[in-house]
C-alpha cells in the first residue's frame, strides 16, 4: 500500500501469530495422535473432509481404545482434552458441525463419557500432577540457604523473579519473557515509603481481546523495611538488581530478566541480553535444588499458587486476592483451597485425640444476651434497678420515669354470616 501509515502485513499471517504458541503446539500434537490412529483404520483424507457421521464413528474408537506409548491408560483430563483440540481445528476449517453440541456427535460424546467412567473406576482422575504451593517453613528455608539473596547474580534474579510472581501474581513463563523493564516503575507513597507498580501486558486471562477487560486495580509491591541490605524488602532487591544490570539494559522497553555474566572478571553482574526462555522456565526449579526442597509429588512446585494460599490462610477477602492474582471469576479461587501436609496432620491428630493444646480447635461459643428473672420482669416497677448497690451522699437529684405507653385499640367488629336452610333458591334474596 501507499504512504508510510499502512504496514505491509498478511493477515492471515498476522492471526496466526497471535495464537497461544501453547495451544497450537497442544492441538497439533493431538492431531498427529489422531492421524495414527486413522491410518490404522485405513482412513488417509484429514478429518476436516470426512462426513460428520464416519467422523463420528471414528472418534468414539479412538477415545476407547487410545493409549500412551508406554501402553499405560491417559488421565480423564486428558481425553476432554483432546476432544477440545479436534473441535478447535475443525472450528478454524469452517466445519459443519460442532463436536460438543451436534447431535451428529453424540456417539463421540457418549464414548468419551463410558470411557472417564472406566478410568475414574481404575484410580485414574486424581490428577496426581497437579502443582502444589510451597509451606512456609519451605519458603523460609530460600531465604536461609541464601538461593534468594544478594550474594551473586543468579540468586539477585531469582529473588526478583520470586518477588514479582509472589506480589503481582505473574504466571509460569510468558509473562515473565514479555515483561519489560518499564513494566515495573519504583514510585513513592504518600506516606513517603517507595513501592514498585506493574503495568500488565497479555495474561492468560486478559489477552487484549476485549477492550474493557481489565485488572480494577493496579497490583503494588510495597518496601518492608527501607533497609537496602534487607534481602526480605522488595525495593531494596529491584533497587540492587537495577544498579548491576547494565545501563543500557535499563530502559523502558528493555527485556526485565537478563543473561548472567559468566565470566570471573569484576565486570557488570549481567549482559546486554535478555535471558532464555528456558532459564526462565526452570527459575523454581533451580531455587528448590539450592534449596534443597525435596519434592515428592510429581507436580511442579508454584509460587503463584503458593501466594493465593497464603492470603486465603490470612482470611484476606476473596475480591482483593483476586485484584493481585488476576482472576476474573471468584470461584476459580476455590481450585487453590487444598490442605497442606502440616494442616493434614492437625487434623489427624484432632481425630485421633492426640492435638496438642497450640493446634486443638476450639468451638467457638455463641454469646446469647441473659434472659431477666421472673422478678425483675414482672414485678419490678421500672427503673427500680438503676441505682441498686449505689451509695448517694447530698446533691439534688431529678429522676423521670417514664415508661412507653401502649394504646390498645378496640378490635374490629366481627362480622357473622347467616347461613338458611332451604329447598328453594327463591326464598334466598
Amino acid at each position: 500500500m501507499a504512504g508510510s501509515r499502512f504496514a505491509n502485513v498478511d493477515v492471515d499471517d498476522f492471526i496466526k501469530s497471535t495464537e497461544n504458541a501453547n495451544t497450537k503446539r497442544k492441538t497439533a500434537c493431538d492431531l498427529s495422535l489422531l492421524s495414527d490412529y486413522l491410518r490404522v483404520e485405513m482412513e488417509l483424507r484429514p478429518i476436516n473432509e470426512i462426513a460428520p457421521e464416519e467422523l463420528n464413528q471414528y472418534l468414539a474408537g479412538f477415545f476407547v481404545t487410545v493409549r500412551k506409548v508406554d501402553g499405560n491408560e491417559y488421565e480423564p483430563t486428558s481425553l476432554r482434552s483432546m476432544l477440545g483440540s479436534y473441535e478447535r481445528f475443525l472450528r478454524s476449517k469452517d466445519y459443519e458441525e460442532c463436536l460438543i453440541t451436534s447431535i451428529k456427535f453424540k456417539r463421540t460424546r457418549d464414548a468419551l463419557a463410558a470411557k472417564k467412567k472406566n478410568l475414574k473406576a481404575q484410580g485414574k482422575g486424581n490428577k496426581p500432577n497437579a502443582a502444589r504451593g510451597l509451606n512456609d517453613k519451605e519458603v523460609e528455608r530460600f531465604f536461609t540457604t541464601g538461593a534468594l539473596s544478594f550474594d551473586n547474580p543468579k540468586n539477585l534474579q531469582q529473588l526478583v523473579w520470586w518477588n514479582n510472581c509472589r506480589y503481582f501474581g505473574m504466571r509460569g513463563c510468558k509473562e515473565h519473557r514479555d515483561l519489560s523493564w518499564g513494566d515495573v516503575v519504583l514510585c513513592t507513597g504518600s506516606n513517603g515509603k517507595n513501592y514498585l507498580e506493574h503495568n500488565e501486558r497479555q495474561t492468560k486471562t486478559r489477552t487484549g481481546e476485549n477492550e474493557r477487560d481489565l485488572r480494577q486495580s493496579v497490583p503494588q509491591m510495597w518496601s518492608t523495611s527501607g533497609n537496602p541490605e534487607d534481602t526480605r524488602d522488595p525495593v531494596s532487591a529491584y533497587k540492587i538488581f537495577a544498579e548491576k544490570r547494565p545501563a543500557s539494559m535499563n530502559e523502558p522497553d528493555s527485556p526485565f530478566y537478563v543473561a548472567i555474566n559468566q565470566s570471573n572478571g569484576k565486570g557488570a553482574w549481567y549482559k546486554k541480553q535478555p535471558l532464555g526462555v528456558n532459564s526462565i522456565k526452570s527459575m523454581m526449579k533451580n531455587i528448590c535444588d539450592q534449596a534443597d526442597i525435596q519434592n515428592e509429588s510429581k507436580g511442579k512446585l508454584t509460587n503463584r499458587k503458593t501466594m493465593i494460599q497464603k492470603l486465603r490462610r490470612e482470611n484476606v477477602d476473596s475480591t482483593d486476592i483476586i485484584q493481585i492474582s488476576g482472576h476474573k471469576n471468584l470461584n476459580s479461587l476455590l481450585s487453590y483451597d487444598e490442605l497442606d501436609d502440616d494442616r493434614k496432620e492437625n487434623i489427624s491428630n484432632i481425630l485421633s485425640d492426640t492435638a496438642t493444646s497450640s493446634h486443638s480447635v476450639v468451638p467457638r461459643k455463641r454469646s446469647l444476651p441473659e434472659e431477666p428473672t421472673q422478678s425483675a420482669s414482672r414485678f419490678s416497677p421500672p427503673g427500680s434497678q438503676v441505682f441498686s448497690g449505689c451509695t448517694i451522699n447530698g446533691g439534688t437529684i431529678n429522676i423521670h420515669l417514664g415508661g412507653k405507653s401502649t394504646s390498645h385499640s378496640e378490635p374490629p367488629p366481627c362480622r357473622k354470616r347467616i347461613m338458611y336452610d332451604t329447598d328453594s333458591s327463591d326464598d334466598i334474596e
